[in-house]
């Protein structure tokens, strides 16, 4: 565990400071809290093209710069650690890496760049023990609203929190019974690409769209939305961060069986593959709807 090594970060920001904490808490605590800050010191620079990324998208400024900002923090800390990243791809900070880190520097960058009242962008990390881990191999995990501030964090066996900007924290629990209509986080091309009926989903339930996966993760959280179609893509790093934190909360995340994907490995589950994941709360119920929706045979 970190305790074992040397920690050499300045702690000063009072929501890392609280008792409590586990040390890859403060380490992601301090990371999502400086790339915070990071974002509002670019300014509309942030916006600034630099080039592509590994998946031939357009990166931004800001994508970079939030994730260096993270990387530089985990090399303070001298955390023995391999990152895989959006921007940066894979970073070792040890010759021996003890622990996996994955991040996206700026999920939601087409809403950061578009700008507006509604847009919602996050910046997500997450700390997996190994260098080959499963998906519930996690240490800790989180990300923050870079618009509120709001960080939503999950260690193993701690529960999942919610934790504002004035450092009050408030205990995370997915509920478990869904509404007279169920409200699902999914649009049509998610269900053209994993499977799901677009028709079926839209009659017995209420589809909501937004194209930031953090987004759909935190509304999951706290209760606005029931259940999350998603499917694996890009290296998975927003669905390997969230499934500690919807864990944590008490939900599940299925594959296309209806079985948790725990026990997957991450390097390998659906590296080259298209599957769907479903993120809920109750297993059962979660399945259920499921199985009403998935059209696709695997």
């Amino acid at each position: 565990m970190l305790e074992d090594h040397k920690v050499d970060i300045a702690l000063s920001r009072p929501r890392s400071l609280q008792l409590g904490r586990t040390p890859h808490e403060i380490l992601l605590i301090d990371a999502l809290d400086e790339a915070f800050a990071k974002l509002r010191q670019l300014a509309e620079s942030g916006k600034t093209f630099r080039g592509t990324n590994q998946h031939g998208e357009n990166q931004l400024l800001a994508d970079f710069e939030l994730e260096e900002s993270t990387i530089q923090i985990l090399r303070k800390a001298n955390l023995p650690a391999r990152i895989i990243s959006e921007e940066h791809g894979e970073v070792l900070i040890s010759t021996s890496p003890q622990f996996t880190v994955h991040m996206d520097g700026l999920d939601g960058s087409g809403l950061y760049l578009k700008g507006g009242t509604e847009s919602r962008f996050f910046h997500m990390i997450g700390i997996h023990n190994d260098c080959d881990p499963s998906y519930a191999d996690y240490s800790s995990a989180g990300f923050i609203d870079l618009v509120s501030g709001d960080i939503f964090i999950a260690s193993a066996g701690k529960g999942a929190l919610l934790i504002k900007q004035n450092g009050v924290s408030l205990g995370l629990k997915i509920k478990e019974s869904f509404a007279q209509k169920t409200r699902v986080h999914a649009d049509e091309s998610i269900c053209a690409n994993y499977g799901y009926d677009w028709n079926e989903l839209q009659r017995i339930g209420e589809p909501i769209t937004i194209q930031c996966c953090a987004a759909k993760f935190a509304d999951l959280l706290t209760g606005k939305v029931d259940l999350v179609l998603e499917g694996t893509r890009k290296g998975n790093l927003e669905q390997i961060i969230a499934y500690a934190l919807i864990c944590e909360a008490g939900g599940c995340v299925l594959d296309h069986k209806g079985q948790d994907i725990g026990t997957q490995k991450i390097l390998n589950y659906g590296q080259k593959e298209k599957l769907p994941l479903i993120f809920g709360g109750e297993i059962r119920r979660t399945q259920i709807f499921m199985n009403n929706i998935l059209q696709r045979h695997y």
